[in-house]
């Protein structure tokens, strides 16, 4: 469970940081139209912020989870 959460971090956490601008273009499988018309849709923000961010927020959660005894 915490190596796929740390695989959706890390995927999530590129694209957020695609979004802000911080890393180049990432690759986009079937061509690059459709990931930057999804990332720059007005359905792509949440209150201004990338949606991926907020799923990389709950990967984390999943991430500290699967890892720290309860």
């Amino acid at each position: 469970m915490g190596g796929l959460a740390t695989i959706g971090a890390i995927d999530t956490a590129s694209i957020t940081l695609e979004r802000w601008g911080v890393i180049g273009e990432l690759a986009c499988p079937g061509g690059a139209d459709g990931c930057d018309k999804v990332l720059n849709s007005a359905w792509g923000t949440v209150l201004g912020q990338p949606l991926a961010l907020f799923g990389f927020l709950a990967y984390l959660a999943l991430v500290l989870l699967s890892l720290l005894p309860l």
